[in-house]
Formats: C-alpha cells, sequence, structure tokens
C-alpha cells in the first residue's frame, strides 16, 4: 500500500508486489483537496482489502456535553416527529433549522431518503430568513458527499475540490457526523467518507437538516460540545 498526494488530496493505491501492478479502487482518495480529515482520521480496513476513514475514538468521545434543540417550520413540508423530523420537498426545497449553533461543536444525524430525491443533508450557519447557509449535501444521484453555500461565490454548483464519492442507496441509512471547530469543518459519512472544508464567509447561524427535490427522514440526532 503506498500513499501518494496528487492535486493537495491524498490517495492510496493498493499494490500485490512492490513493483506493481498499481490497483486504483474507485475511492482513491481520504479527503478532499483540503486535507484536514486525511491528517486526523483513523484508517480503516474494509473486507476487500480497502482503505477507508472514521472519526478518531478520542475525537468523538470528547464531545460529550449534549445541547438542547427544537426543529422548527423551515421552508417547505415540515413534520417534527418526537424521534426526528420529516421533510417533502418532491419539486421544491424544504428545511428545518433547529436552533444556534456554538462555535465548537459535534452534530450527528442518521439520514433515510426516498428515490429519486436530488439532495439531503444538514445545513450550517443558517441566517434567520434562511437566505443563507452552509449545505452538507448527500446527493443520491450522483453518488456524492458535496459542500455548498448560499450564496454562492459565483455559477458554480458546490464547492469544486471538496466533493467525495459515496455509494448511496434510497431506504438505506447514512450516519453523518459533522465536527465544527471555528472555520475548521470536518464531515464523516458511515465512518467510511471524509469530507474538510472552512466556514469562513458565514460566521455565525443556526443548523438543521434539508431537502431538495425529494423526501427524507431524520433521526438519531444530536448536537454536543466539548
Amino acid at each position: 500500500m503506498e500513499e501518494v498526494t496528487v492535486n493537495r488530496r491524498v490517495s492510496r493505491a493498493p499494490f500485490d508486489e512492490v513493483m506493481g501492478p498499481w490497483l486504483a479502487p474507485d475511492n482513491d482518495s481520504f479527503d478532499g483537496r483540503a486535507l484536514y480529515a486525511a491528517k486526523t482520521a483513523s484508517d480503516v480496513q474494509e473486507p476487500d482489502g480497502a482503505l477507508s476513514v472514521k472519526v478518531p475514538d478520542a475525537v468523538n468521545n470528547a464531545f460529550s456535553k449534549s445541547l438542547a434543540y427544537q426543529f422548527q417550520a423551515g421552508m417547505g413540508s415540515v413534520e417534527v416527529l418526537q424521534e426526528g423530523v420529516q421533510l417533502d420537498a418532491l419539486a421544491a426545497f424544504a428545511c428545518s433549522p433547529a436552533g444556534l449553533m456554538p462555535r465548537q461543536c459535534k452534530i450527528e444525524v442518521t439520514v433515510v431518503f426516498e428515490s429519486n430525491t436530488r439532495g439531503c443533508g444538514v445545513m450550517l450557519h443558517a441566517s434567520k430568513d434562511l437566505d443563507s447557509a452552509y449545505y452538507v449535501r448527500l446527493e443520491p444521484l450522483r453518488n456524492r458527499l458535496v459542500f455548498d453555500s448560499l450564496p454562492r461565490p459565483g455559477d458554480i454548483p458546490f464547492d469544486v475540490g471538496v466533493e467525495r464519492p459515496i455509494t448511496l442507496s434510497s431506504h438505506t441509512s447514512i450516519n453523518l457526523k459533522v465536527f465544527v471547530d471555528n472555520t475548521v469543518c470536518v464531515v464523516y459519512a458511515d465512518d467510511k467518507v471524509a469530507m474538510n472544508t472552512r466556514l469562513y464567509d458565514l460566521k455565525d447561524g443556526s443548523w438543521g437538516v434539508f431537502v431538495s427535490e425529494g423526501s427524507a427522514n431524520f433521526h438519531n440526532i444530536r448536537i454536543s460540545t466539548l
């Protein structure tokens, strides 16, 4: 196994012999261009020999102080349930803010989306009018995890270079852990994929969940601090 850095992205290429042949898996990188998660994550070897990443136990367990939250009717069809929240937006967008987020926190949520859902996930630093926010978005139709913001800095669909490939299937739970430390944001999906980005432009605001052009259920939700 050899580790290489190409275009500021950490990759792994398994091989049977020192001189090759080298085998490039479908997902051959640990992180996006910022590399923060690749430097702090724990390696996990999958049954097929491929390596994935998970949150180090020391980091995960450090966020032990749970905070209270309350989902609100934000935009679109929002049904607040005892165990979570259901969002429906078959041809539009729906979101539910849950309260102000501290500068250091961990947000954990499990997502189950319906077939043909275009996007769903966690929003960060959302404004009161919901016109601006960061979005940690699962895109099932493209099998990827991306980071987006509104308003966007130009005509781009998301933060290019930060996106991460991930296999997504409807009616299957996906666990998201979002760690925020001031401007640093690291996302782990199912303890297999890591994505790192920075929160420079939007300084404060609420956190919550969202769905675009589809339906999603969010449960096993927790926000905690150090």
